[in-house]
C-alpha cells in the first residue's frame, strides 16, 4: 500500500516523487506474480492522512510543489500519480494522435502587444523565460 502526503512529518519516512514511485513499482512488479495488486491511499481533502494511516503503508509518495503553497487537492494528486503510474507500468511513451506541423514561436516583444489586446476577463497570458 502506498500512502500520499503533502505535509512533512517529524517521523523520518523516506518519501518518493510520483515518477520515482512509478519507476520503483515498475521494477518491483517485473518479477511479481501476475495477480499482484497495489493500492494508493489518498487522505481527506482538508487534512490528508494521519500518521497512523501512513505507518500502515509500505511506501510514501508526495508531489513536489511550490514551497509557498505546498498542497494539491485530492483530484489533482490522484491525476498526477495515476498518470505517472500508467506511463511506467504500461511502458508507454507519449505520442500525439494528431501531430501539428512545427510552428515558429513568437518573440516576447512581438507577442506581448497581442496579449494586451486580449480581453483579460477571458484569457490570462503568462511568459516563461526559456534558457538554452
Amino acid at each position: 500500500m502506498i500512502g500520499t502526503s503533502a505535509r512533512q512529518r517529524r517521523i523520518p519516512w523516506p518519501c518518493l516523487t510520483p515518477r520515482q514511485l512509478a519507476a520503483q513499482l515498475s521494477h518491483d512488479l517485473a518479477n511479481a506474480p501476475q495477480d499482484t495488486r497495489i493500492a494508493v491511499l489518498f487522505g481527506r481533502e482538508d487534512r490528508g492522512l494521519t500518521n497512523d494511516e501512513l505507518r500502515r503503508c509500505n511506501l510514501h509518495v508526495s508531489v513536489p510543489t511550490n514551497p509557498e503553497y505546498g498542497v494539491l487537492n485530492v483530484a489533482s494528486a490522484v491525476q498526477l500519480i495515476s498518470y505517472e503510474l500508467r506511463l511506467a507500468l504500461l511502458g508507454m511513451t507519449l505520442t500525439c494522435r494528431n501531430p501539428v506541423p512545427a510552428v515558429r514561436l513568437c518573440r516576447y516583444r512581438k507577442c506581448s502587444g497581442m496579449s494586451r489586446r486580449l480581453p483579460m476577463k477571458r484569457y490570462r497570458a503568462f511568459w516563461i523565460t526559456w534558457k538554452r
